[in-house]
């Protein structure tokens, strides 16, 4: 199995942190965001690791990653830096954000887990929004499940309802077959909707991730959920960065 970061974003919301480096390097406790990742993926064999890079690309120079660099990140978003390293989505893999820290029991549930396509969602997520001001509970990539664990709605647009399972952290995973089914969805709609409105953003090249899971789900195909409770932190916000330094220790097994 391998792992596919993608870390290609601005940060602005980060900011002035962010100036010089990029998300993914930010101290957390003596290490960047990528380097717990990189533990956490480490410690569940999973070594093979491709990231996309963007913002600042210059500074990411890690050894034993292959590099992928989205050109155009400052006019497009998650998912076209996702299909930057396209030919990386051609076996087992787990598809993470660059600016969550998670603990290794997070990656061993998405390990462990057969699904061909698959999201980790946290169904204990609303505590964590509780005195969050600058990342509020409407900004969630929110993810409503049937009674077979199958995702039927994800995405930011979503209310707050007792129908919400959880919280989609931003990590998923996808067997060989799941890799065919994104690609060839991605294709699709980028023929069909490129340059227009998709599904939840106001272009095809703005289009998150959750957009073409949405797509997806839509035209049938069995998206699972993956859940954990707590584990990790997303770091969107300067009060992210100082929350997650402040409460996260790093690899947990």
């Amino acid at each position: 199995m391998k792992a596919i970061i993608i870390a290609a974003g601005l940060g602005k919301r980060c900011r002035p942190h962010t100036y010089k480096v990029p998300k993914c390097l930010l101290s957390i406790n003596g290490k960047s965001i990528l380097e717990h990742q990189l533990q956490s993926l480490r410690v569940n064999d999973v070594t093979d690791v491709a990231l996309i890079r963007g913002y600042l690309a210059q500074k990411i120079t890690g050894r034993g990653i292959r590099y992928y660099d989205n050109l155009n990140y400052e006019h497009n978003n998650v998912l076209s830096s996702l299909m930057t390293a396209e030919q990386e989505l051609d076996s087992d893999c787990i598809v993470s954000y660059a600016d969550i820290l998670y603990t290794a029991e997070v990656i061993r549930a998405a390990v462990r887990s057969s699904a061909d396509l698959a999201v980790i969602v946290d169904t204990a997520w609303r505590n964590r929004y509780v005195g969050r001001k600058l990342h509020p509970l409407t900004e969630a990539e929110k993810v409503i499940s049937d009674g077979q664990g199958r995702v039927l709605s994800i995405g930011k647009h979503l209310d707050d309802t007792e129908e919400v399972t959880g919280e989609f952290i931003g990590c998923m995973r996808l067997s060989q077959k799941g890799c065919r089914i994104i690609r060839e969805s991605f294709h699709e709609v980028k023929n069909q909707y490129s340059p227009r409105g998709f599904q939840q953003s106001k272009s095809f090249e703005q289009a998150y991730l959750t957009d073409i899971l949405q797509e997806m789900v839509d035209k049938g195909v069995n998206i699972d959920i993956i859940p954990i409770q707590k584990n990790w932190i997303e770091v969107d916000t300067v009060e992210d960065y100082e929350y997650a330094k402040a409460e996260f220790k790093g690899y947990q097994g």
